[in-house]
């Protein structure tokens, strides 16, 4: 994948599952959100909104079909996506490492299609919560190579082994999620007071 495409899709992702994560995070502790990020939730809940429908109104019919009649809340949605989020930073992770024997044109297909399905279950939400760990492994990687005056080692990640350069993506990314949830948080407090 082009680099320049794949550090605008860690930007975008990290972005939105902070202000999801934000959005959850009000609605437990009546955190109050800014106009400007209530917007914002807004606009992406919108965007994703017929995905997230697709997965879920099945199961909303056959709810009301048992007698069960139950409403999604937002909140609930937001960890959908956040379900997503993690499915897709697995898919990246998965394809983005050197194949070891796997088919080059089929494994990055058959990733996306398990992070799919991985966000639509609910899985993706496991990646999301094992993110802490390969987060100190990027950061070692970095702070290391700062030492020796070169690229980390994940950073090349077809010279890198299957496991290095697995866990330097889930690294990157969770780190960019990181730091974007620090700027949507600073920003939502400075803007909501």
């Amino acid at each position: 994948m082009n680099k320049a495409i794949s550090w605008w899709m860690t930007v975008f992702g990290a972005f939105l599952a902070a202000t999801t994560f934000l959005s959850i995070v009000s609605h437990a502790f009546s955190v109050p959100i800014s106009h400007m990020f209530t917007d914002l939730i807004e606009f992406y809940r919108g965007l994703f909104r017929p995905i997230i429908d697709m997965v879920q109104v099945p199961f909303l019919r056959l709810l009301d079909a048992l007698g069960f009649h139950f409403s999604v809340p937002g909140w609930f949605k937001d960890l959908h996506i956040l379900s997503f989020i993690g499915g897709g930073i697995f898919a990246r992770a998965e394809a983005g490492t050197p194949n070891q024997g796997r088919d080059p044109k089929i494994w990055p297909f058959a990733m996306l299609l398990s992070g799919l399905f991985m966000g639509s279950v609910g899985l993706g939400i496991l990646f999301l919560l094992g993110l802490p760990r390969p987060i100190g492994y990027f950061i070692g990687s970095w702070a290391g190579a700062l030492g020796r005056g070169r690229a980390p080692v994940g950073d090349d990640i077809k010279t890198t082994s299957f496991e290095a350069g697995n866990k330097y993506i889930y690294g990157r990314e969770g780190f960019a999620m990181l730091i974007a949830g620090i700027v949507i948080f600073a920003t939502n407090a400075t803007f909501s007071s």
